[in-house]
């Protein structure tokens, strides 16, 4: 007879979790690798990762159950607080290194549950202002490209500057505008990218960009995800 997983074993045994709660637990669980395998990209820490994912099962668990008993709905969030706390920025070029490898033994404390708190205060107001700066740039530079090819129309000024990779436009907005404009040279070139920039707060971009992320990619994320970022809750 095969035996369930440790973390599922756990739960089936204990008479408070149902049938439900053990659904949340393994989307919860499931959430919380995939977010933490999204969040490491230095080499060397990887193979941090792998051992605890294949391991450490009844850890994935504990974690689980920790973010679905604190209500963390954005696992993405809470992962990333705890990576932007192992992060040293230099102080002169700024660029940033992972003082130390991040280990999932650290995600079930109260101090990584205030880290997230923090980060997840200021997140919404950051990305709105980001995007409505991205806009801005983005007219700009449709303007600077009007004064230098004054025969394009509209329509090419934006696909020229949507498939300019000199330009600082990350590929979600790149994707979210070339859709809105109905542009399927840069809709096809950055869907890839746009939905791995979406994958790493799902739930943040669905609440703060609002109309402005397709739906098309919406319904694939949710594919991928297992869950509709509007509406995961684990109650």
């Amino acid at each position: 007879m095969q035996q369930p997983p440790p973390e599922e074993a756990e739960a089936q045994a204990s008479p408070s979790v149902n049938e439900t709660e053990l659904a949340a637990y393994r989307l919860a669980s499931a959430s919380m690798r995939e977010a933490l395998a999204r969040s490491v990209q230095i080499d060397g820490h990887t193979e941090v990762l792998r051992r605890a994912g294949g391991t450490l099962k009844p850890l994935w668990y504990r974690l689980a159950r920790y973010v679905i008993c604190n209500d963390v709905d954005n696992i993405e969030r809470y992962v990333h607080a705890q990576y932007r706390h192992c992060v040293v920025r230099d102080i002169e070029d700024q660029d940033e290194t992972l003082s130390m490898a991040p280990t999932p033994g650290m995600f079930d404390t109260d101090k990584a549950f205030g880290r997230y708190e923090a980060y997840d205060a200021r997140a919404d107001k950051v990305m709105a202002s980001k995007l409505e700066s991205l806009y801005i740039e983005f007219e700009c530079c449709v303007g600077e490209a009007a004064t230098t090819f004054t025969y394009y129309t509209d329509e090419q000024l934006w696909n020229y500057v949507l498939m300019n990779k000199m330009l600082d436009l990350p590929p979600l907005f790149r994707y979210c505008v070339a859709v809105s404009g109905g542009l399927q040279e840069p809709t096809a070139a950055y869907r890839s990218s746009a939905i791995e920039q979406y994958l790493t707060d799902p739930i943040g971009y669905s609440r703060v960009w609002g109309q402005a992320i397709p739906k098309e990619l919406n319904d694939e994320a949710i594919g991928i995800l297992m869950f509709d970022p509007q509406e995961r809750s684990w109650k």
